[in-house]
């Protein structure tokens, strides 16, 4: 074969990925047509992220010593890095409050002068309150659900014994 000879396409060989496109009518690559379809193989990383996770998992004594030392001097980018990643975020804590049992809509209004009540005597902070109001619509709603259905059936075996 001549150097500026075309290798013929037999059935036997695929065509590539560029000639796939050219088919579509498409010019250079087509999204999904790729050259290596088994793709990136799942858990491979990046060497220049291996290299660096090398460097730190080696030097990692050294690397917080310097931080904490920097942070002690009063450098506060270090001091802002070491608090993000070693101390844990803050979670909610459970509101100690005991709220009536809720099956109708006059217990939620019982259930909500219990929470003024407990903001009011410091109990429970205001980010708490518009948590549990925020459960006592949801709570509403679902009974205010429940009462609709239960109506709706009464009138639908109504209609069935009229007709």
């Amino acid at each position: 074969m001549l150097s500026n000879d075309k290798p013929e396409l037999t059935k036997a060989s695929k065509p590539s990925t560029l000639e796939k496109s050219a088919k579509l009518g498409q010019k250079g690559f087509s999204k999904g047509l790729s050259g290596n379809l088994n793709g990136r193989p799942k858990g491979s990383r990046n060497k220049i992220n291996l290299f660096v996770q090398q460097l730190i998992d080696e030097n990692a004594e050294e690397i917080i010593g310097t931080l904490i030392e920097q942070a002690k001097g009063g450098n506060f980018p270090a001091l802002k890095f070491l608090a993000e990643r070693y101390v844990p975020p803050m979670r909610t804590r459970p509101i100690g409050i005991a709220l009536p049992s809720i099956e109708t809509p006059a217990e939620i209004s019982k259930a909500y002068d219990q929470i003024w009540s407990a903001v009011g005597a410091g109990e429970i902070t205001l980010d708490e309150m518009e948590r549990l109001r925020a459960f006592l619509e949801a709570k509403q709603k679902a009974i205010e659900s429940a009462e609709f259905v239960a109506r709706l059936e009464k009138i639908e075996k109504f209609a069935e014994v009229g007709t």
